[in-house]
């Protein structure tokens, strides 16, 4: 039931709204805002190996980016594609450099 109620959601939004682009103010603050929570997310998860550590803080991250934007007046899917692109380059600067 719940995949059901999830897939409504993602497809019944306008089709103007699920545009990435990153020169707009609004997603380029999604992104930041993605990469700092998921590096904060993973230092405080860090106490197990970095593999599950990483994918808790992008879990939490993620759901923080979908329940933001259920509370918006449009659900915009752009805006969680900044999200993803914020996740997944913190996920890349901690598997390169192996954040302490």
């Amino acid at each position: 039931m719940r995949y059901l109620i999830l897939f409504v959601v993602l497809f019944s939004r306008p089709n103007h709204a699920d545009n990435l682009d990153l020169s707009r103010h609004d997603q380029q603050l999604h992104a930041t805002m993605s990469y700092a929570i998921t590096q904060t997310s993973y230092m405080i998860a860090k106490k197990h190996k970095v593999k599950y550590a990483l994918i808790k803080a992008a879990i939490f991250t993620s759901l923080l980016g979908v329940a933001k934007e259920c509370s918006d007046k449009t659900f915009s899917t752009g805006d969680l594609k900044a999200d993803s692109v914020g996740i997944l380059g913190s996920g890349i600067v901690i598997l390169t450099f192996q954040l302490p």
